[in-house]
């Protein structure tokens, strides 16, 4: 190679060029929903300085299509691009060109409306190399034949909702993708006579008409993450038989698990006999519970996996109303040294905001999660104490640069209502001055606030997922 070729000559160094520039921007739609939008006006800049360029680039423009996101995008350029997608998605009341001419997707989300059933049936049918696909249907009467399915021998992420899939057709499905599968979130009553080796990742519901999770995780040795919503149904007696077949299955046939998510109705009780009769041979990297009430006996069950836990997720949905139970949660983190991912919230926490900072700044010194890296709190509100000429707007606060080193993100951050003025900035350097001793932590969201403690967006770390529940 000459040694005067320049490296924004090279293709390879393009394409990781090309990775870093802006496509996409988040915007507020209606009802304070963000949404996100296509606007490569840099990118589009930079397909022009040369053909190389351009041949180099042009892929990484349209490797992803959203239909909400694209909906400005004319027709034409679509379908003369749509050979280019690798992931596409579209929701409901979305509405994309015809039939594109692609045959290399390798993600889809489909869940059309019942007049773009067609459309996507025949999408799937075209893309036999598709790794991941979430597919809902317009409404539960519609069946699900194999034949849209059983030719995806590469699919390693399937979830279906809606679908009727009796008289052995989901069966037939899974015997076909058996070999691939490696995640599989579904929520209605099925037999499984045959084992699904590859399989690490399984959601599904114990609804009436679900599947028995104690009898279908024995179908998956390699099973590594497990996410159950349990609800009450018949006795007490029936409930804790339910739930020691499920942790008996657990433990003798998923040794590998690492991840436990538990979401549902059921009482909290219940979900803590679950959670620390999984201690026996399973090591957990993750939990995360959904919970009525902060109780003792669930704290319990917690600390009998913090040597080994490295995400916690706690979300209490009906009322935290003391201080006592507030510092329950918050003593988890001392009982953690491996924690990084930290997220709590409480959606009716009836304690003064300045009572859960107040206990966060009392306990944060014992934390033993020196490692933590993400901290994900929604307790309570940031205005109260402020007066009216305190309250400023998340904008007008950081407009003169970083608070104490810290960076805010608004495209990253969820909007709801009139949040932005429920802030000032004694209060925000009161949040940051309590974490300050955590030093690996980059991201700390707040309230629906995402901030982070690098300027430079690529090195931030968005890799967590922004809401555990």
């Amino acid at each position: 190679m000459s040694l005067h070729v320049r490296p924004l000559d090279l293709p390879e160094i393009v394409v990781r060029v090309g990775h870093f520039l802006p496509l996409w921007t988040r915007e507020r739609a209606s009802g304070g929903r963000q949404k996100t939008v296509f606007k490569p006006k840099t990118f589009h800049y930079c397909l022009l300085v040369s053909k190389l360029w351009h041949q180099t680039l042009l892929p990484i423009l349209w490797a992803f299509y959203d239909a909400e996101g694209m909906c400005l995008v004319p027709e034409k350029t679509l379908l003369s691009n749509g050979h280019y997608f690798r992931t596409f998605y579209m929701q409901s009341g979305q509405y994309g060109p015809g039939h594109f001419q692609n045959t290399r997707l390798v993600n889809a989300y489909l869940s059309p409306d019942v007049d773009k059933l067609v459309q996507t049936q025949q999408l799937v049918k075209d893309n036999p190399g598709l790794k991941s696909l979430e597919w809902n249907s317009p409404n539960g009467d519609l069946c699900l034949e194999p034949e849209y399915l059983i030719h995806l021998s590469q699919l390693e992420h399937l979830a279906l909702s809606r679908w009727d899939v009796s008289e052995g057709r989901f069966e037939t499905i899974l015997e076909a993708l058996a070999g691939s599968l490696k995640r599989l979130e579904i929520g209605w009553s099925m037999n499984v006579p045959l084992m699904l080796p590859g399989l690490e990742f399984y959601r599904g519901k114990n609804a009436p008409n679900a599947p028995d999770p104690a009898k279908f995780v024995r179908s998956c040795p390699n099973l590594k993450r497990l996410e159950l919503s349990l609800d009450m149904y018949g006795s007490n007696n029936l409930v804790d038989n339910e739930l020691a077949r499920i942790s008996d299955s657990l433990q003798e046939c998923c040794p590998k698990l690492q991840a436990l998510v538990l979401h549902g109705s059921m009482d909290q009780d219940y979900k803590a006999k679950l959670i620390r009769n999984c201690t026996t041979t399973n090591i957990l990297l993750e939990l995360v519970v959904e919970l009525s009430a902060v109780g003792e006996e669930l704290i319990d069950s917690i600390v009998r996996h913090a040597p080994t836990l490295e995400t916690l997720g706690i979300h209490n949905k009906t009322g935290i109303n003391d201080n006592a139970s507030l510092y329950l949660l918050f003593q988890l983190p001392v009982q953690c040294p491996q924690l990084k991912h930290l997220s709590i919230t409480g959606w009716y926490c009836h304690e003064r905001t300045q009572s859960v900072l107040d206990i966060i700044k009392s306990t944060i010194s014992s934390w033993r999660c020196r490692e933590l890296e993400v901290l994900d709190l929604d307790i309570g509100g940031p205005s109260e104490g402020c007066s009216w000429d305190d309250r400023s707007t998340m904008d007008e606060i950081f407009s003169k640069g970083p608070v104490l080193g810290w960076y805010y993100r608004p495209q990253e951050s969820a909007y709801s209502g009139d949040i932005d003025f429920f802030w000032n900035t004694g209060y925000l350097e009161s949040v940051f001055e309590a974490v300050m001793g955590l030093e690996r932590l980059c991201v700390l969201k707040w309230y629906g606030v995402v901030l982070t403690r690098s300027v430079d967006r690529a090195s931030a770390r968005f890799d967590y997922p922004s809401m555990l529940f």
